[in-house]
């Protein structure tokens, strides 16, 4: 964090960017993406988690003839500020084209420092996202304006509205810390799933031990997980 300009800034396009801790204050937009570098195009931004910082601009995201496939989609992005244009959760341009080139889905926005609490500090954007609650959907998180250390503090809290809120068609299929998210998805960077660790339980059922056989045996068991069993493979 700190960069003194943008975080992650994205030209042109053929590019995923998906799965990204981006923590602030930078010096401008968390995350940007404009014309620079020739059009936009085949870009996808998705299961980022933005906080204390100045959120998307996606102020190249017109709709324009040349641009396809711009997705935005199943990100948490918590805004420092509002009032002014860097104050933004989400930003595109005025009289942008939603339809088949721009997707904007399953997003959590939160903006920390309007005149009101729950203020969504989007522009030009009404749909494709849902108002967060603050530092509370976040695990270990008591103030979004502190960096913390240990990428876990960052996971969805339970009951919070980084939880089940993602769009199930823009998962991905290792979160940031290389867990496999399960549904209900969550929005962000982060799955709020435990690891199972409880290994299933199997018998065998025959032959039973110190029986004696001889010619063709079938060897039956039993099997079961507090999740589900896919196979059980036997060894002699």
């Amino acid at each position: 964090h700190d960069s003194g300009d943008n975080g992650i800034q994205a030209e042109g396009g053929g590019a995923i960017v998906r799965s990204n801790l981006l923590v602030g204050p930078f010096g401008n937009k968390a995350f940007d993406s404009s014309h620079n570098v020739g059009t936009v195009s085949d870009l996808t931004v998705i299961h980022n988690t933005i906080l204390y910082s100045y959120g998307a601009g996606l102020k190249a995201w017109t709709g324009a003839p040349g641009q396809t496939n711009l997705v935005f989609a199943n990100n948490a992005v918590y805004s420092q500020i509002c009032g002014n244009l860097q104050g933004y959760t989400i930003w595109l341009p005025a009289g942008w084209t939603p339809g088949p080139a721009i997707t904007i889905e399953g997003n959590v926005v939160y903006s920390y420092r309007c005149a009101t609490a729950a203020d969504a500090g989007t522009v030009n954007l009404a749909t494709g996202f849902i108002l967060g609650n603050g530092a509370a959907d976040f695990e270990n998180v008591t103030a979004l304006n502190t960096p913390y250390t240990a990428i876990a503090d960052y996971k969805p809290a339970a009951g919070g509205k980084l939880i089940a809120n993602a769009d199930r068609t823009w998962v991905v299929p290792a979160d940031l810390l290389g867990n496999t998210p399960t549904a209900p998805y969550d929005a962000g960077a982060l799955d709020h799933a435990v690891p199972d660790t409880t290994p299933p339980t199997v018998a065998i059922t025959f032959p039973g031990e110190g029986d004696i056989l001889s010619g063709l045996v079938t060897i039956s068991a039993t099997a079961s997980d507090d999740g589900s069993v896919a196979h059980v493979d036997f060894r002699i």
